[in-house]
């Protein structure tokens, strides 16, 4: 109400009301942790401003996201800030990934600014054994040596020996050789690679 006072005395305006508003979350996309091969945690802060506040993470390949993951805890309430956490699973090594913090209350919904992590880079793993001739004629042709496929490996590198030609499979964990008349006695190798390097031979 309004008050007014002069030498006659005081009087007094009719009494009023008003609400104020609530306010929407405030929200704070952290840095992720935990950061593997193909998983990593998501973490955030929020603070519900009193209002019961849901919480989630978006997640994806570029700020388009297109995955959403619910948070640990799921809902917020109070006054006060509030970490919250996802655990991703599932992901491709070697691969920088975008996300951010999401809190969603009456008020309205807040968006945590964008965060990115890269998975880790493994280097392929020990290849198994190679399965193949170990006794071949010089001159003779399609010899065929073979291994298991190796972990992580996207490409494999062979050597064999001096005068051994890799007609056919180079790259893969198949390959066929042929030996010239003037081919030498030597090992057939084989190392797993990917763009995080080479494996053991």
């Amino acid at each position: 109400r309004i008050v007014a006072m002069n030498e006659q005395g005081m009087a007094y305006g009719s009494n009023m009301t008003f609400t104020t508003g609530a306010n929407p979350p405030t929200v704070t996309t952290n840095a992720a942790t935990n950061i593997g091969n193909f998983t990593a945690q998501l973490n955030g802060t929020v603070n519900a401003n009193g209002q019961t506040t849901t919480v989630t993470f978006q997640w994806g390949l570029n700020t388009s996201y297109g995955n959403t993951i619910s948070a640990t805890p799921g809902t917020v309430t109070g006054n006060n800030p509030t970490a919250v956490l996802a655990n991703l699973g599932g992901l491709e090594y070697n691969t920088t990934y975008h996300f951010r913090c999401v809190g969603s209350s009456t008020p309205g919904t807040t968006y945590g600014e964008d965060q990115v992590f890269t998975t880790l880079c493994p280097s392929p793993l020990q290849p198994g054994a190679i399965t193949g001739p170990t006794s071949v004629c010089q001159g003779t042709t399609g010899h065929v040596y073979t291994v298991p496929v190796i972990t992580y490996a996207t490409t494999y590198i062979w050597t064999v020996p001096a005068g051994g030609t890799i007609v056919a499979g180079a790259g893969t964990n198949s390959i066929t050789v042929d030996y010239s008349t003037s081919a030498t006695s030597g090992d057939v190798t084989v190392t797993g690679a990917n763009v995080c390097g080479n494996g053991p031979t």
